[in-house]
This record gives C-alpha cells, structure tokens and sequence, in this order.
C-alpha cells in the first residue's frame, strides 16, 4: 500500500517484510531514481525504515519511520536510515 502524506513525502507499507530487505529495496529505489536525467539537477531520496513492533499502533511505527528519514535528511540526504539503528 503507497500514499502520500506530505508534498515531497510518500509512504510505502509493505506487510510481511523485514526491515533488511525493505531497506535494500529503499536503497535500490534512491539509486535509480538518482540515476534519472533531469534538467534541474539530480534527484535525491532520504527514507526512513521501520518495521511494526508487536506493543505498536501503525501511527507509531509510522512516527518512527518519519523520525528515520529526518536523520537521513540531516546526515546529508540521498541516504536511508532505520529507525531501530538511531541513537
């Protein structure tokens, strides 16, 4: 499930998952779109990854995981973090 909740921000849930690959599927998503030609300059992704504790409503897990990608803007963007390896 996608959806966009901010202007520049979009949101991807995907069940099921761990955080390992969803984080290397963030990974691959920043290198390709970097890699799109654009008259304005290059593209950049910064993601924040968190995968859903069992004690956690989906609005947590989704703090959590907007908190991650603020610490990827702030270590200098085009970067993915994961919100369990935030200290």
């Amino acid at each position: 499930m996608r959806a966009r909740p901010a202007g520049e921000e979009f949101c991807v849930l995907l069940p099921d998952q761990g955080e390992a690959l969803v984080r290397t599927l963030a990974d691959r998503l920043r290198i390709l779109l970097a890699a799109v030609p654009r008259p304005d300059g290059r593209l950049t992704v910064s993601a924040g990854v968190a995968g859903m504790r069992v004690d956690e409503s989906v609005l947590q897990t989704l703090h959590r995981a907007d908190l991650a990608m603020l610490k990827a803007k702030q270590s200098g963007r085009d970067a993915v973090c994961v919100a369990d390896e935030i200290h």
